[in-house]
């Protein structure tokens, strides 16, 4: 992975408004959403390119959710499960993004610390990383190709 690459984040991303989001969640939520994002905590925000993620937490639990905005759609995932259509998590966490982006951790900002450390500091952060998460093994087996890895994947 060429680390030098210049990660802007999307103008699609960034033309997102309140009004448009508040438009969505009125489709999706009857309005529900506002609420919920007004009581509700979001952790970890980040932006990466053309992606937003987080963990959307509630009084009940804590989703995992993301994103993914172009010039011709949205696609949003969340751990909540929600199939049908957009839910209330992916929506709080576009207000999130519009009333809030400077919260939102660059995950290019990462990137670029990452390249002046040197290889002790990388080798230890990536054995917390697999013990944290062994799924994380499949990033640095020997199986997994450079040319797998892409944005969608960071």
């Amino acid at each position: 992975m060429d680390m030098t690459t210049d990660y802007k984040i999307s103008p699609h991303l960034r033309e997102i408004t309140h009004e448009q989001v508040a438009l969505l969640d009125q489709r999706a939520t009857e309005g529900s959403s506002w609420e919920f994002y007004c009581s509700s905590y979001i952790h970890h925000p980040t932006v990466f390119v053309h992606k937003i993620s987080g963990l959307v937490q509630d009084a009940i639990d804590e989703y995992f959710t993301e994103v993914r905005v172009d010039n011709k759609r949205m696609v949003t995932d969340c751990s909540c499960g929600e199939r049908s259509g957009i839910c209330k998590h992916a929506i709080a966490l576009l207000y999130g993004w519009v009333d809030d982006d400077e919260g939102f951790l660059n995950v290019a900002d990462t990137l670029e610390r990452l390249q002046h450390k040197d290889k002790n500091d990388l080798l230890e952060i990536l054995g917390r990383m697999i013990m944290f998460d062994s799924r994380n093994l499949g990033f640095i087996d020997d199986d997994v190709a450079a040319d797998d890895l892409d944005d969608e994947s960071l």
